[in-house]
């Protein structure tokens, strides 16, 4: 993905890759992530803005107990991110990046998640579709909604990413543990190679 700004002046903005997958209810997210941000107080009230993310509740997109955003903390862990399709396939896909320590990745994770119990039309299910998705959205520059990366000017800004399908081995009577092996796996044997991050993130406040 890539960022230009022709213009004579600095200029802020969100450069986000959108990917949207089909799950079901068994479908699972794969990721070695070990802490999340929630930053929003709309969703999930009674969650922490920061946790570890290890609660089984939240590793199914439709468990989740309403819709819902999470946000990698501080930046990405691992080169991945993967969800599985829920179904007899064992199928599902990975969002791989780079992993430097100099060049932190972002992801922001988005799910419907349980149906509401209150009546069709109205409540959390108001414009639901009928095939269930997850959507984890990543960025090499803005680690949330609403926060402004700065791009030079007269610059092109880019970071590379691919999205890996793995065929098979995500069934979902396996691990989490099981899983991030099977997609370890996939992603050492496809050899992606991926050009550093230009010209990458500027230190946050606090952080220069």
């Amino acid at each position: 993905m890539s960022v230009e700004n022709p213009t004579p002046k600095d200029a802020l903005g969100e450069a986000w890759f959108p990917q949207t997958y089909p799950i079901t209810t068994k479908s699972k997210i794969i990721s070695p992530q070990r802490m999340r941000w929630k930053r929003d107080g709309w969703c999930f009230p009674e969650v922490a803005q920061l946790f570890r993310w290890a609660d089984p509740e939240f590793v199914k997109p439709l468990d989740w107990p309403t819709s819902g955003i999470f946000y990698d903390f501080p930046s990405k862990d691992g080169a991945y991110h993967a969800i599985s399709a829920g179904d007899e396939t064992g199928s599902g896909c990975a969002c791989v990046t780079r992993d430097e320590p100099d060049e932190p990745q972002f992801t922001k994770l988005w799910s419907w998640g349980k149906k509401s119990s209150a009546p069709a039309g109205g409540g959390l299910d108001e414009g639901r579709p009928a095939t269930e998705y997850y959507e984890p959205w990543a960025s090499g520059f803005n680690f949330a909604f609403f926060q402004r990366a700065q791009f030079a000017a007269k610059s092109t800004s880019f970071f590379e990413m691919a999205v890996l399908p793995i065929d098979k081995g995500l069934s979902p009577d396996k691990s989490n543990e099981e899983l991030r092996k099977t997609v370890e796996a996939a992603v050492t044997s496809a050899g992606i190679q991926l050009e550093p991050t230009q010209p990458g993130l500027k230190p946050l406040p606090g952080q220069k």
